[in-house]
């Protein structure tokens, strides 16, 4: 059987329109006169109207009927012989058009062809006929169907009869109106299955002819329920139109299966592609800010093509991994957050259809040793039957600094007039007599050098951004595909990085028939990121604004480098030198190349209804390339050019291959709904990297490495693998009391023989409160659903060999000489187990007002335990330390989040999206481990986790008096930072460090509002944050005044004297070896909220334009606007990365940008 798309429908209705007529079928026989006519007449369209063929849109429809008359032409005395003589018997009751004429193709050798979109084969018939032709069988078939045939031997074609010959149809008119008996204007009204229809009218009216007695009407209209309602003979038929209401019909996904959303007893959110479409991503993490309560997205810096930081429900371990798993079309993502190279670039956002969060463990644990940190279902498109549909979206705009991101650092007038002022003030506080000939003379006359350079505005620009996707679904009853391309060009606001992206993507099934349907999904992506070091923002801004970036031949300036003659007691030897960031870019390679293929193909069979075996193949291939070189002309801190040029070349190849086989069964007695899930999984991922550096080129233009001199590398190779075993089962009442049971057991290498294996089970019930009998019956509460739920969850996010110890290359003494020997490099665990999670979730689901407002309320416990660390080792062990399964931690809290439909007009519509959440980490339990501090920060029993850590600030020492009367560090000198004497010890160290600030937000939140006003629509999203604390370790460097870096404008209020002692926080730059002035303390720790107005867009759209379905064209800001009391611009920052035990501090990341995008979205 052959069913066209729309390619075929224009050339199809022609053809069977001029050889048939409502009655029966015309035999092309060239010995009738009247069929010759009929051929010559097409001959001589095809031949004389060749010009304004290929003039018009139908040139691409010539190819159907070159088919079909050359089967005609071919096939006319073969129609005799076989149509004719071949005699069949069916007998079918209440069936499909479409059932029935498989089984005639299965009964004989004929092939119907026709087109599903043009020809409604879902009626249902019943037909008996014993020992008939094909002709008696299709007259009484289609009978009273305006399905016509033409029969061409073994071929038969089927079409629409022409409207002229068909039954005369009805003329239906009626009224829409709404809920409270308003009219309805503009309710598209059509009939089913075909593309006839109108619109109703000021007063809501409407009138359609031609309309079948047996047709079906649909009536859809923006905010309200799509209405079906059957003609049955009626020519008025007036409708009333309930708005749309929120949650109860939605189905989403949950790890191996969906469900509708009315029988979920588990925590899991939704976002449809609708909520993200405008915005111009590279990654689609940095869109889902805010967008989901509990879920964390920190967007630490704008690096092109860069990722976000994701954490649902807090963090849950010290050493394992605490992002969720991610999973696309059920391959899990093996690679994990990085803020300069996200994992999620991979796939455009344009390809997602739905993204489900699972934040409970009962939604989390059908992926056992992954879920205890969530997991993030992602669902790309697919192929729906019908039409062929062609989308094309274009996305075009300018990216800038955001501009809170831009630091108030000194320009050349206030930095040479702070050098100047200093010499002075340090030659008057140690008595030396100094005159301006001593000052250096790029200082001497402030005023002459003006505002310098402004290295922030000189290495920024506005950065061009470009976005194409072409996409094509279309689906008949057998195969269904979508097939998209993708292209994305990312310029970064710093100059001369950048983000680009090509990526494919093919999803196609094919259901031969009702037990069997294979599938096969393919997605190449091929990714490349330029020139982006992570130390080249912190470089500029701390270059002096009195060097100068370039001569004006455009050559570019050496980089100033000062030989103080003073003493270095009074004034330092010079700024130390740094290198130009705009030269490095440009004459440096920093380049980083990745190409992912993804493909899965799979195969469901349903030998039994209810009953689907799925057998499912997935398969990650990754080639990554990382190349630098980095010439001898570019200098670094306190290096003179030239320097040594350094090379460097690493590839990454891995592979990874995952074999599921499932079986679901759902079975429903009386009021019982059933479904289970067993399945198995087999996994393993491999991975083979090398890198080579070289040093001693012969000159900075030869780059390849075979160059250099020197060169020293490596090699690395590692595997791992699971085996998982997985079972479900979902159980409903009426829709009234819910229970879902997951067990999964899991198998890892990770882990030692003695603990490899895991088991982690939950469960969950629901009680849909509203469907009891005793329930009142009231207008304002809809639905009202309590959920709970309990289990564990497993995390395995360790080293692939930690368990077991390796060889290390360690050199010794012997005989006098060096020797080269292996020693172990660990000590053998073979009882390192997996770290596990228990969670308990209470919750609540609200329907209010008639589906205006969805409420949904979930409070949560969350304990892990056996984190995993490394414990510090006694020296007589030989070993440093041996990861071992230690401590427990807690993370409790509360979320809500609102939906509402506020207003709901016929012109008018208003829609929100409310979400905050609370999260409250403990640390129970360290074991053996009393403390774990770094980088600032300090984890202990009785605290949150990665608390700040550092001095308590009490402001600078006024004079030295004050300094002998109070508990001091030694040596302290009149203007240097005063601490606290927290200990109570007499004296100032490093044991009067505390917990001076905390990282933990006290709530985080989202709001998303969307407006239509007849065509126009307009989206703002917003994201926020309150009471948390950053550490600035830039204003730490950046306020030490040694002199050798720019600084900020704060400086100005800096310890002079006794008699001028500033604001009494800034200290002073006179001692040049008071280096206690930048430790850490409560003076660097900045207590922040934020609220960021991540995108406001502006659309236009319009319908039904000549061949376009639909044409919107829309403005989007993203980024738009930062309202937050940090100093520095982002508070959302962690340099520290990932890390869970070090987390909120800030050295001046990649900046944030604005965005201004331009886009137009066309459906054909």
């Amino acid at each position: 059987m052959n069913k066209k798309g729309d390619a075929g429908n224009i050339s199809l209705l022609i053809f069977c329109l001029t050889v048939s007529n409502a009655g029966g079928v015309i035999n092309l026989n060239f010995n009738n006169p009247n069929q010759n006519k009929i051929m010559e007449k097409i001959y001589y369209d095809l031949i004389f109207g060749g010009y304004n063929i290929w003039k018009s849109k139908y040139l691409k429809k010539m190819r159907t009927v070159a088919l079909l008359l050359l089967i005609s032409i071919t096939q006319t005395f073969a129609l005799e012989s076989y149509a004719q003589t071949q005699k069949l018997s069916i007998n079918c009751q209440d069936e499909t058009i479409h059932s029935i004429l498989q089984k005639i193709e299965n009964l004989s050798e004929f092939n119907f062809m026709f087109d599903a979109t043009v020809i409604d084969i879902n009626q249902r018939k019943s037909i008996v006929c014993k020992n008939k032709q094909i002709t008696t069988i299709l007259d009484q078939l289609l009978e009273d169907t305006e399905i016509v045939y033409v029969i061409s031997d073994r071929q038969i074609v089927l079409s629409r009869a022409k409207i002229k010959d068909a039954v005369q149809g009805l003329t239906i008119s009626g009224k829409v109106t709404d809920t409270s008996g308003n009219p309805l204007p503009g309710v598209t009204v059509v009939m089913k299955g075909t593309a006839q229809g109108t619109v109703t009218d000021a007063n809501g009216e409407y009138s359609i002819t031609n309309i079948p007695k047996e047709a079906t009407l649909v009536f859809s209209f923006v905010g309200m329920k799509t209405r079906e309602v059957a003609v049955a003979g009626k020519t008025s038929i007036s409708v009333v139109m309930a708005e749309e209401s929120i949650g109860l019909e939605e189905v989403v996904a949950i790890g191996y299966g969906s469900l509708s959303r009315n029988k979920v007893s588990s925590s899991i959110a939704k976002i449809n592609q609708d909520k993200i479409q405008d915005q111009l991503p590279s990654s689609i993490d940095r869109t889902l800010e805010g967008r989901i309560a509990g879920m964390e997205i920190k967007t630490d810096g704008g690096s092109p093509g860069g990722g976000a930081l994701i954490r649902i429900r807090g963090v849950s371990s010290i050493g394992g991994g605490n992002e969720p798993l991610i999973v696309i079309d059920g391959i899990p993502l093996q690679s994990s957050y990085d803020k300069l190279y996200s994992p999620l670039s991979l796939i455009d956002p344009d390809n997602i259809e739905t993204i489900d969060i699972l934040k409970d463990v009962s939604a989390t644990a059908i992926y056992g040793s992954r879920g205890s940190s969530g997991v993030i279902l992602i669902t790309t498109k697919s192929g729906k039957v019908g039409a062929t549909k062609v989308s094309f979206s274009a996305q075009t705009g300018v990216a800038e600094m955001l501009a809170c991101e831009k630091l108030d650092l000194m320009n050349a007038r206030e930095f040479a007039t702070w050098r100047k002022e200093n010499a002075f003030e340090r030659a008057s506080y140690y008595g030396y007599d100094i005159s301006l000939d001593d000052i250096p003379e790029e200082y001497r006359d402030p005023e002459k050098l003006g505002e310098g350079t402004d290295w922030q505005d000189y290495l920024t620009r506005l950065a061009p951004q470009q976005k194409y996707n072409l996409s094509v679904t279309h689906g008949t009853e057998k195969f269904n595909g979508f097939y998209s391309l993708g292209y994305i060009d990312e310029q970064g606001v710093i100059k001369e990085t950048g983000f680009t992206r090509f990526n494919i993507r093919a999803n196609m099934e094919y259901t031969p028939n009702e037990v069997v349907k294979v599938a096969l999904n393919l997605h190449p992506s091929f990714r490349w990121w330029n020139n982006y070091n992570q130390n080249l923002w912190l470089n500029t801004i701390r270059n002096t604004p009195v060097d100068g970036p370039g001569l004006d031949d455009g050559a570019f300036e050496d980089p100033r480098y000062f030989d103080g003659d003073i003493d270095t007691d009074i004034y330092s030897s010079g700024t130390f030198n740094g290198m130009n960031p705009l030269y490095a870019l440009q004459v440096s390679t920093d380049e980083k190349t990745s190409v992912d293929v993804h493909v899965q193909p799979y195969i469901e069979i349903i030998p039994l209804k209810g009953l689907i075996l799925k057998s499912q193949f997935n398969m990650q291939m990754g080639f990554n390339t990382d190349e630098k070189f980095s010439p001898s002309s570019i200098g670094g801190l306190n290096q003179v050019p030239p320097s040594q040029a350094v090379g460097y070349y690493g590839t990454n190849k891995n592979v990874m291959w995952q074999f599921e086989n499932t079986i679901n069964y759902t079975k429903t007695v009386g009021d019982h709904d059933f479904s289970a899930l067993l399945g198995h999984s087999m996994e393993r991922y491999h991975l083979y990297s090398s890198n080579l550096t070289g040093s001693g080129f012969p000159s900075d233009y030869v780059k390849t490495l075979n160059a250099a001199t020197v060169l020293s590398g490596g090699t690395e190779e590692t595997n791992w693998s699971m085996i998982s075993y997985i079972s479900r089962l979902n159980y409903s009442y009426k829709s009234k009391y819910l229970f879902t049971g997951t067990v999964r057991r899991d198998g890892s290498s990770r882990f030692g023989p003695d603990s490899r294996w895991g088991i982690f089970p939950s469960a969950s019930v629901g009680w849909n409160v509203s469907k009891e009998n005793f329930f009142p019956e009231v207008d304002w509460l809809s639905n009202f659903k309590l959920r709970a739920s309990y289990g564990t969850s497993g995390n395995n996010a360790i080293g692939n060999y930690t368990w077991i110890p390796g060889l290390a290359i360690e050199n010794y003494t012997f005989g006098g000489s060096i020797a080269s020997g292996q020693k172990l490099n660990a000590i053998e665990n073979t009882r390192l187990s997996w770290q596990e999670s228990s969670e308990f979730d209470l919750g609540s689901d609200l329907i209010l007002l008639g589906g205006k407002i969805n409420l949904v309320f979930d409070y949560y416990s969350k304990i892990t335990e056996n984190m995993l660390w490394p414990v510090t080792m006694p020296i007589s062990s030989g070993f440093n330390s041996m990861t071992q399964n230690i401590g427990k931690m807690r993370n409790r809290g509360v979320e809500f989040a609102i939906s509402s439909i506020n207003i709901s007009k016929p012109d008018f519509s208003w829609s929100t999206d409310f979400n905050m959440s609370f999260n409250r980490n403990l640390v129970l339990d360290l074991g053996d481990v009393s403390e774990i501090t770094g980088s600032g920060a300090t984890t202990i029993v009785g605290q949150p986790v990665a608390m700040l850590y550092g001095y308590v600030s009490l402001g600078v020492w006024k004079d030295q008096a004050e300094i002998d009367n109070n508990p001091h560090i030694p040596n302290q000198l009149p203007g240097t930072a005063r601490f606290a004497d927290v200990d109570n010890s007499g004296s100032i160290d490093s044991r009067d460090q505390t917990i001076i600030g905390n990282p933990h937000p006290k709530f985080r939140g989202g709001m998303n509002n969307s407006f239509r006003y007849k065509n126009w629509d307009m989206n703002v999203s917003m994201s926020f944050a309150h009471d948390y604390d950053v550490m600035s370790k830039f204003e730490q460097f950046s306020l030490n005044l040694d002199g050798v870096f720019n600084v900020l404008k704060e400086a100005k209020n800096r310890w002079r004297s006794p008699e001028d002692p500033g604001d009494g926080r800034v200290a002073t730059s006179i001692h040049q070896t008071a280096y206690d002035r930048d430790k850490r303390n409560t003076d660097f720790i900045n207590n922040v909220s934020f609220l960021k107005v991540q995108n406001i867009s502006l659309g236009y759209s319009l319908k039904n334009i000549s061949s376009i379905d639909r044409l919107r064209l829309y403005c989007t800001l993203q980024n738009a606007f930062l309202f937050t009391n940090y100093k520095y611009g982002n508070p959302d920052v962690n340099d520290k990365g990932n890390s869970p035990v070090a987390m909120n501090m800030d050295v001046s990341d990649y900046p944030l940008q604005r965005t201004v995008v331009f886009g137009v979205n066309v459906e054909f």
